[in-house]
């Protein structure tokens, strides 16, 4: 008990990265319109929130409920709100796309897990980084965010692990190791952490799933021992909404709620946070999505029926 309050007494003020309006929004069955996307994305740079990821450069016509996040960029930029609002893209097309609109600040996603990339972009880890390397050249590192998916999961050695964080650390400041599987465990938050450290990571930041073996108790342990070892990036998601929609048991996203609660619970900072303010972002991201069931997007029964589709949300 002595230690956890010295530990507290010389804590760090945790980041929260919002991802609520590209990866929880995503995976709902009905299009929320534009002005309710701004709308939230508004309310949650009213509550300090200054880091959200507010759509990707999907195929429209694939993932109509991502259509025109380049155009909310361009209208979030133009009112000049006071947060920084990034975009994920996966290809050349997207970038373009996002360029156009005045974006600053890139998401990418790769994994050291092959399946995952085949399903997700029908290419492999090194055909990915090419493509990457190829629309990030002209970005300024501290405003790339890599995404390793899977990060906990099977299907890799360490060493195809080790090639695929020291890319990423190439490529951006902040690197996000993201639970998209449910797999993470004490033993591998704690190893995965280490070694992304240890391969020159700057800023080490991490992505939570709730799954059915995994309750918020569970990830709060996670937490701990995260924060523990010097992260203070996390990402989640208000009202807890979202998940992959391409992986089984990916289950829902940390909500912001839960994770500013347990920094209050445990004396941490959190930078900027104004609760009136994020209650009122809870309460209108629930008004927007009740009447929609958070959807897979793709009804997968094998993953070889999958993959077309998938392949044609990001062409």
């Amino acid at each position: 008990m002595q230690f956890m309050r010295a530990r507290l007494e010389a804590s760090k003020p945790i980041r929260i990265y919002e991802v609520g309006p590209r990866d929880g929004i995503q995976n709902l069955f009905k299009v929320v319109d534009l002005d309710k996307r701004q709308q939230l994305i508004e309310y949650l740079a009213l509550a300090g929130i200054k880091n959200i990821e507010i759509g990707s450069m999907a195929n429209p016509k694939k993932l109509p409920t991502m259509a025109d996040s380049h155009l909310l960029l361009e209208n979030l930029n133009e009112k000049g709100i006071d947060a920084n609002f990034s975009l994920l893209v996966m290809n050349a097309k997207g970038m373009y796309l996002a360029k156009e609109s005045g974006v600053e600040y890139v998401n990418v996603v790769i994994s050291p897990q092959e399946m995952f990339n085949r399903m997700n972009f029908v290419k492999d880890m090194h055909e990915m980084m090419m493509i990457y390397e190829d629309i990030l050249y002209d970005l300024d590192r501290s405003k790339v965010r890599v995404y390793i998916s899977c990060a906990f999961g099977e299907g890799f050695t360490d060493e195809e692990w080790n090639e695929c964080i020291t890319w990423a650390a190439a490529m951006g400041d902040t690197v996000v190791l993201a639970d998209t599987d449910g797999s993470v465990n004490n033993r591998k938050l704690h190893k995965y952490i280490k070694m992304a450290q240890k391969a020159g990571v700057k800023n080490v930041a991490l992505h939570f799933h709730l799954t059915f073996k995994k309750s918020q108790k569970t990830i709060e342990k996670y937490l701990d021992t995260a924060y523990h070892l010097g992260v203070t990036e996390f990402d989640s998601s208000i009202a807890g909404l979202g998940g992959c929609p391409y992986v089984i048991n990916s289950g829902a996203n940390l909500s912001t709620e839960s994770l500013v609660s347990w920094a209050i619970k445990n004396g941490i900072e959190v930078e900027g946070i104004n609760l009136r303010q994020l209650a009122r972002a809870t309460r209108y991201a629930r008004k927007i999505t009740s009447d929609s069931k958070i959807s897979r997007i793709l009804p997968v029964h094998n993953w070889s029926d999958a993959r077309v589709l998938i392949h044609s949300i990001w062409a």
